[in-house]
């Protein structure tokens, strides 16, 4: 009987607990996958009427604060930021913290690694026609040509093993 007791206080105590609680709002990120140090566009919405939020951006090894915010009187907000650049690539959630550290929103975004800066122009002719190891390597629709000579045992070895994955297959596949 004490036992109801205890579980009817620890009910009623939880009521004005959950009349604290936070308004779960949604936010919307202007893109899903943003190069690092680029700027990235978040609209707030259902969130607490007038109220200052942090915004976070966390990884699974880092955490960087994005800046702050204020909603408005009908809860919604849009806040623009640079990402930083030092942040890893990989998968982040952008979170809206209230004042007291609670979520109050969050969305998923894919971090890509910063763009490299653009080389001058100068040092760029100046190695190609130095002919130097040191020219900028830059992409082309040109086929990749890569050496794919093999000697006979190693293509005897490759044969041999498809061979034997052949007929294990089909040993597999006769038994009842």
């Amino acid at each position: 009987m004490r036992g109801h007791w205890v579980l009817l206080l620890g009910l009623l105590a939880g009521v004005p607990a959950a009349a604290l609680a936070h308004d779960v709002g949604v936010i919307r990120l202007g893109v899903e996958e943003a190069a690092a140090g680029s700027e990235l566009e978040i609209r707030g919405e259902k969130l607490s009427k007038n109220t200052e939020f942090t915004v976070v951006l966390r990884g699974a090894l880092e955490t960087h604060t994005l800046g702050k915010v204020r909603s408005d009187s009908a809860g919604a907000f849009t806040l623009r930021v640079v990402l930083p650049a030092e942040a890893s690539p990989g998968a982040y959630v952008v979170r809206v913290l209230a004042p007291d550290g609670d979520e109050s929103a969050r969305a998923e975004l894919r971090l890509l690694p910063a763009a490299p800066p653009a080389p001058a122009a100068e040092s760029h002719d100046h190695h190609e026609a130095e002919g130097g190891h040191d020219a900028p390597v830059e992409a082309t629709a040109d086929p990749l040509d890569l050496p794919l000579d093999r000697s006979p045992l190693e293509w005897a070895f490759v044969l041999a093993i498809s061979a034997g994955s052949l007929a294990g297959g089909l040993t597999l596949l006769r038994r009842p």
